[in-house]
């Protein structure tokens, strides 16, 4: 009888050890589920972030060149920063600049791959960067090699302005808020983009609540007519400035105030000074609305 009680005694603490085995395991796998789906959301890349590329976007193989040359010295400071990162990047541009369509195909192929790799390095990102993968196609003539230059641009401006150092302004980010016009140069692309910046100005400003931008709503608007020339364009262009400068700081709007973001540019009064008032915007914006917790919508905050 005793040694039957002392093999039932044996078996409750055998399968007592295997339930909490068990457990312990459900849990871990939880565990690592959140902090997984957590470090995927998440757009804290960098330690500190980057001041922005402003080279206009290419248009031509002459302005595909200039960006791109541009690019590759940027990108490699970046890489090597433990500023930026809390390890260097194994990665560094060696292509040499580009001077003729050939020389531009061979550098932003490689600017491709390298920032590609870049993004996923093994303790280079406080999380890695899923979200900004290039995907145009490899350079092979004027057409692809301009096409490639301006997604590499846009993609790589969003990955160095993320950062732990940024407050987190936004509960998460919106497909529809981003600027797809070029950069200003000249009257006809100051209209353009001063239209566009006062399209997605608006519908950031009012992307609240459930899947939305903001945990209230803004009070901001921008009301002024579509730019048609240089007059109505200093003005739509003077009061986007405004009315953005306001939401950065509006009370209860942000997650975190947006202080970096405050924009000092000269008000816009002629051709020159609406083109670096446009551009400033544009760049601003951008960078204003990738400060999120997310790289999609949340829940109500």
């Amino acid at each position: 009888m005793g040694r039957d009680i002392r093999k039932l005694d044996l078996l409750a603490i055998s399968a007592s050890k295997k339930a909490v085995d068990l457990l312990h395991g459900y849990l871990k796998g939880i565990r690592e589920d959140i902090v997984s789906s957590l470090s995927g959301g998440l757009r804290n890349f960098h330690v500190i972030p980057r001041a922005l590329i402003t080279t206009a976007d290419a248009t031509d193989l002459a302005s595909g060149q200039t960006l791109a040359n541009a690019i590759k010295a940027d990108m490699n400071t970046h890489f090597a920063s433990t500023d930026e990162h809390p390890l260097a990047s194994g990665q560094t541009i060696a292509a040499a600049d580009a001077s003729d369509q050939a020389s531009m195909n061979t550098l932003m192929n490689e600017i491709k791959g390298d920032l590609n790799t870049h993004l996923t390095e093994a303790g280079v990102h406080m999380v890695s960067d899923l979200f900004n993968t290039v995907t145009a196609a490899n350079a092979s003539d004027e057409a692809t090699s301009v096409t490639l230059v301006n997604q590499v641009k846009a993609l790589y401006n969003v990955h160095i302005a993320s950062s732990i150092a940024s407050l987190v302004a936004h509960k998460g980010t919106v497909g529809n808020q981003n600027v797809v016009a070029a950069d200003a140069s000249d009257l006809g692309t100051v209209v353009t983009l001063a239209n566009d910046l006062k399209g997605v100005v608006n519908l950031h400003l009012a992307s609240y609540g459930f899947q939305g931008s903001h945990v209230a709503a803004s009070a901001e608007t921008v009301a002024a007519a579509d730019a048609s020339d240089q007059a109505t364009a200093n003005t739509l262009l003077n009061e986007i400035k405004a009315d953005f400068n306001t939401h950065l700081l509006e009370s209860g709007v942000h997650i975190s105030s947006d202080f970096k973001s405050i924009i000092s540019t000269a008000d816009a009064s002629d051709l020159a000074s609406s083109v670096t008032l446009a551009n400033a915007l544009k760049s601003t914006f951008t960078l204003h609305i990738a400060n999120a917790m997310t790289a999609g919508f949340i829940a109500d905050m």
